[in-house]
């Protein structure tokens, strides 16, 4: 089950959203691949267990650049 979750989530480290962002930021911080592919795995991980406790729908957080492009409303 471990091997599947990490093998999932190196196909997530190549792409724009919340856990590829993650990976760029570990990987920035000087880790390696697979301790930053370990890291990614332990946040999805936490994301699956919170949807399923709290049965709700994931909803991607939003971007840095979708939040200075969204209006601000006082």
């Amino acid at each position: 089950m471990k091997n599947l979750l990490i093998f999932s989530c190196n196909s997530l480290v190549g792409t724009k959203n919340h856990f590829g962002r993650y990976y760029d930021e570990c990987a920035s911080r000087g880790m390696r691949h697979n301790r930053a592919l370990k890291a990614v795995a332990r946040k999805r991980l936490g994301v699956i267990y919170a949807v399923m406790r709290d049965r709700v729908p994931y909803e991607e957080p939003p971007s840095d650049a979708d939040v200075e492009k969204s209006p601000v409303t006082a």
